[in-house]
């Protein structure tokens, strides 16, 4: 209600027979940084519309048809580019037009920096091919209060629908710190759901693991405590019921990625 007006995203038309793009000038993140409870709200309308718009583009090709599908959210002057890639393109717009796009893009380059996940890494290099809106969502600082202290505990993948936690686990002779893993990232989810961060936006809370498959396990050149996993498979989906988080697994991360997609798509 301040009237004060952000720019969300940015649209780009390329040649014609290429897909339009709907680059984020925001993420989780800064909107929670800036905004506090309300970011995740604001970020739902921000969502919505640049699905809207993404939706009109690959119909029509035009920007000037769109109908916004909520109040007070207009389409800002179309301009033409110039660049080597859309993402080079992408970037002047941001520059030229988004306030919070540096702070965006300074919390995204930290935790590039801080990442240690493998398969988070990988699951977000997969969701920027299958729904590039869905990528800025990866390795999240989630604000929280933990015994009147001020925190934040890092969430593997976080939107306004969904909390989760993501590990690998296979049969080579890391199993057990893979599973120390695990442990950890169980307690991880366990501290944001039980803090506002998790419960004032009705995320649900989820545990992600990466198991491969018959096949690739019988590929692998390192398979020392195979007759261990299934018995860890069993401790974990254990440990996260007793939770209440919802445990799911995926061969391999672009099928992690695809899970989230759904995910998303039925919240």
């Amino acid at each position: 209600m301040s009237g004060e007006l952000l720019t969300v995203a940015v649209a780009i038309l390329g040649e014609p027979g290429t897909k339009p793009r709907i680059i984020s000038a925001l993420s989780d993140d800064v909107m929670t940084a800036v905004f506090g409870v309300h970011g995740m709200s604001l970020m739902g309308i921000a969502r919505t519309a640049s699905a809207s718009l993404l939706d009109h583009l690959q119909k029509t090709g035009d920007f000037v048809s769109w109908l916004p599908p909520v109040a007070g959210v207009t389409l800002g002057p179309v301009e033409e580019g110039q660049g080597d890639s859309v993402e080079e393109i992408a970037k002047q717009a941001l520059r030229a037009s988004a306030s919070l796009s540096a702070m965006t893009e300074a919390f995204r380059t930290q935790a590039k920096k801080s990442e240690q996940n493998r398969l988070v890494t990988s699951m977000r290099k997969a969701m920027v091919v299958l729904a590039p809106e869905l990528s800025d969502r990866f390795h999240v600082p989630v604000p929280v209060t933990i015994r009147s202290t001020q925190a934040s505990v890092y969430c593997d993948y976080f939107s306004s629908n969904l909390a989760i936690n993501m590990c690998s686990m296979g049969p080579g002779r890391n199993l057990q710190q893979q599973f120390e893993a695990f442990f950890s990232r169980v307690c991880r989810l366990d501290q944001l759901s039980g803090n506002d961060a998790l419960i004032e936006h009705n995320q649900k809370p989820h545990i992600l693991l990466a198991v491969p498959s018959e096949e690739a396990i019988e590929r692998s050149a390192d398979k020392s405590n195979i007759r261990f996993l299934q018995e860890k498979l069993v401790m974990d989906q254990d440990l996260t019921e007793k939770h209440k988080f919802t445990f799911s697994t995926v061969p391999n991360p672009e099928q992690g990625a695809r899970y989230i997609i759904g995910l998303e798509k039925a919240a």
